[in-house]
């Protein structure tokens, strides 16, 4: 019985389609997941009895490897940042702090199987009026400091040395809780995905 040559490409093509069938889904499967409030946003009061207690915002999201297999030096990073709709020029990619290392210790960790980890995004200035990027890996020439009071877009990308990369864009927003009392609140979410697609464009 003759097989032509392009029954052969065919099973060939098929073997192969299998096999990277198997290998996609023994990788590890990351999953970003965020909400705005606790656990994923910490407060940290100043002076909390007095005239002048100031709230801080710790804000983080939470990385979960979804698959058996172990996520091998997983990474996090904000990859674009704007302002007021607007690419911040002098931004260069910022590695993120995973909750679990010492505050100085920005290095990779390994996720097991359902493990997750929280990586540190920003945290707040109230004195100063600004958001700070959690980060101490760009200590000149990058922004890293912008008004708490203008709308800022970014950009998560977590990546592993054997699983797929995962990225979620975000957006924050000032909101004056209570003016007699000088609270507020910093709401952070996630861009729907028509908007993402719409800020990925902008940046490529």
């Amino acid at each position: 019985m003759e097989i032509d040559l392009r029954t052969i490409v065919a099973i060939v093509a098929l073997i192969l389609s299998v096999i990277n069938m198997i290998y996609v889904f023994r990788r590890p499967k990351l999953k970003i997941i965020f909400e705005d409030d606790e656990p994923f946003k910490k407060h940290l009061w100043h002076n909390r009895n007095t005239p002048n207690r100031e709230l801080e915002i710790f804000a983080r999201i939470k990385v979960v490897n979804k698959r058996r297999k172990l996520a091998k030096r997983c990474t996090g990073k904000i990859t674009h940042w704007l302002c007021n709709d607007e690419i911040v020029k002098n931004f260069d990619p910022i590695v993120l702090h995973w909750v679990s290392k010492e505050p100085s210790d920005y290095s990779e960790i390994d996720l097991a199987f359902r493990e997750f980890e929280y990586l540190d995004v920003f945290f707040t200035l109230r004195n100063q009026s600004r958001i700070r990027i959690y980060t101490n890996t760009h200590p000149r020439g990058i922004q890293t400091e912008f008004n708490d009071k203008d709308k800022h877009v970014f950009k998560i990308l977590i990546y592993s040395e054997n699983a797929l990369p995962k990225s979620k864009w975000f957006k924050t927003e000032f909101q004056q809780t209570d003016p007699l009392e000088k609270l507020f609140w910093i709401s952070m979410k996630e861009l729907s995905r028509g908007h993402a697609k719409k800020y990925e464009k902008m940046c490529n």
